[in-house]
């Protein structure tokens, strides 16, 4: 939410105390808070607007031009505040924190959209200078929003683009590429996860390279990197070591039991189809994982019920990539 009159962004809206975990949504009456305004909820905001001013351009004007109108308000504000403290939970907020205590990558994937949209110069040269403070240029995370920016500019006309940055961001998309692609080439299981990134939410990683494999391929055309995004995607849907479709409602034996309210309390013994599980997470931090996985690999680190939050929990960012990569291989 923005506010109105200092063009900042509330950082997300939460409950004191999240409801019985077999609660409809239209039966959760409890209050709802806004949190404190962040510097990393604005820019990720102004963004977005950024970006959807131009997807709605061709289709509703109207909302466009609001579109951009906010996202250079919140640009205005996040200007006006430039070392704006990190975001922390007030005392009474209990639940998760999200915490992120850089915000250079946010202003920097603004940057990146403002100019693309507008093409006004100041952007420009805003990205250019952030560009040395974010070295997170190829995270396509929650936290780590670097690769929307460099991904942006770099499907910009080159023209409008400062030539030696574009090819040295276009070297570094390869060259995490082609990490990527060495990796699944010693995989069992040809993707490009090591133990150390069956993390909370390992699937969002999975996924997330095979979207930096075929947004790579789209520059140099390489057919490795697309049957290396293809092998991530046959992991997601069962070619895993728990020989399981991370995707509710997809194959023959797919995750039956997600951390997601409505699917544990609308009395259908489905889950609600389409839905990314968080996947395998070596973490253990929930208490069902902990009791049931120590000693177990880290790929095998994973529950299919409905308590286990960590590693079995459905969230949009896990999802948006699969849609990505999905898209790709069914395109007509």
């Amino acid at each position: 939410m923005q506010d109105e009159l200092t063009g900042g962004v509330f950082h997300k809206l939460t409950t004191l105390n999240f409801p019985p975990l077999k609660t409809m949504p239209e039966e959760d009456r409890a209050n709802l808070y806004f949190s404190p305004i962040s510097a990393t909820a604005t820019g990720s905001f102004a963004a977005i607007m950024a970006l959807a001013s131009r997807i709605y351009q061709p289709f509703d004007q109207e909302f466009s031009k609001r579109c951009i109108e906010s996202a250079t308000i919140a640009w205005k504000w996040l200007e006006n505040h430039e070392h704006y403290p990190c975001f922390k939970n007030p005392e009474q907020i209990k639940t998760g924190e999200y915490q992120d205590e850089i915000d250079s990558d946010e202003r920097y994937w603004a940057a990146a959209e403002l100019y693309k949209t507008t093409g006004d110069e100041i952007y420009h040269k805003k990205f250019k200078q952030l560009l040395s403070e974010t070295e997170l240029k190829y995270e396509l995370g929650w936290a780590d929003v670097g690769g929307y920016g460099t991904i942006s500019y770099l499907l910009l006309n080159k023209a409008n683009t400062d030539s030696h940055i574009y090819d040295s961001l276009l070297q570094g998309l390869v060259e995490t590429a082609e990490h990527f692609l060495e990796i699944s080439q010693k995989n069992e299981y040809c993707i490009s996860l090591t133990n150390e990134d069956y993390i909370w939410g390992s699937n969002m990683v999975l996924l997330n390279h095979a979207m930096i494999l075929l947004l790579a391929n789209h520059f140099v055309h390489k057919i490795n990197y697309v049957e290396c995004a293809k092998a991530h995607l046959h992991y997601l849907l069962g070619r895993n070591p728990m020989n399981l479709s991370y995707v509710t409602g997809f194959g023959e034996h797919s995750v039956m039991n997600p951390h997601h309210r409505p699917s544990v309390a609308d009395e259908v013994t489905a889950p609600i189809p389409g839905f990314v599980s968080g996947g395998p997470n070596s973490g253990l931090q929930d208490d069902y994982v902990k009791e049931h996985l120590q000693g177990e690999p880290p790929a095998k680190c994973f529950a299919d019920h409905e308590d286990s939050y960590a590693t079995n929990e459905v969230t949009i960012y896990w999802n948006s990539p699969a849609v990505f990569v999905v898209s790709y291989f069914i395109q007509g």
